[in-house]
């Protein structure tokens, strides 16, 4: 009989604290909350995390990961055409948002520590994210044969609609005007169409 592999303190910290951000929000988590819930001593996830903050970075860390798995599912700059790839990448984006909302919110949270100092592992996931959709324009533009005169711009101009998009999507709120769920899903082709046909 093969035995299953227990989880470490550090990974169930993690995963009880998704459960608190799930259900309280990110503001209402605190490090005595996680050992309380976990049936540890207080003191037990300091042995992991050094205070409330590492904890939450952690997460977003690993939130990034999943992000970035989500961003490149489909794509294939050598298989498929530019069009195809960019249109995977926007919805990848969205489906994240959905699929793994607490992950998304928290990486949106305005009080995530942002320091490169004492939080370089943070940094470096965004950037990576942030870079894959650096080099999907540069792909499309260079198999297009079309010459950009400001990729950044075309790249934040691409991220933050995705990004906004998604993000209004993840947090319910467009329900109030009476949008349902499957009509904002079939607006994402929409959008990210018109961002193409804007650059290409």
């Amino acid at each position: 009989m093969t035995k299953v592999a227990k989880k470490s303190l550090r990974d169930r910290c993690i995963e009880e604290s998704l459960r608190i951000i799930s259900s309280d929000g990110v503001t209402n988590l605190s490090i005595r909350e996680v050992a309380r819930r976990l049936g540890v001593s207080h003191g037990a996830p300091y042995r992991h995390f050094a205070n409330r903050d590492a904890l939450i970075t952690e997460i977003a860390i690993r939130g990034l990961e999943v992000l970035r798995e989500y961003v490149i599912d489909g794509v294939d700059y050598n298989t498929k055409t530019p069009q195809e790839n960019f249109l995977h990448v926007c919805r990848n984006y969205v489906r994240f948002a959905m699929d793994q909302h607490d992950y998304f919110q928290l990486i949106l949270w305005t009080e995530l520590p942002q320091s490169t100092e004492n939080y370089p592992m943070l940094v470096e996931g965004a950037k990576k994210v942030f870079g894959l959709v650096y080099d999907l324009i540069g792909h499309v533009s260079a198999q297009k044969g079309v010459n950009l005169d400001d990729q950044d711009a075309a790249v934040m101009h691409v991220f933050s609609t995705i990004h906004g998009f998604a993000s209004l999507m993840s947090s319910g709120k467009m329900s109030v005007f009476d949008y349902k769920l499957e009509e904002l899903e079939a607006q994402v082709d929409v959008i990210a169409q018109r961002l193409y046909d804007s650059y290409i």
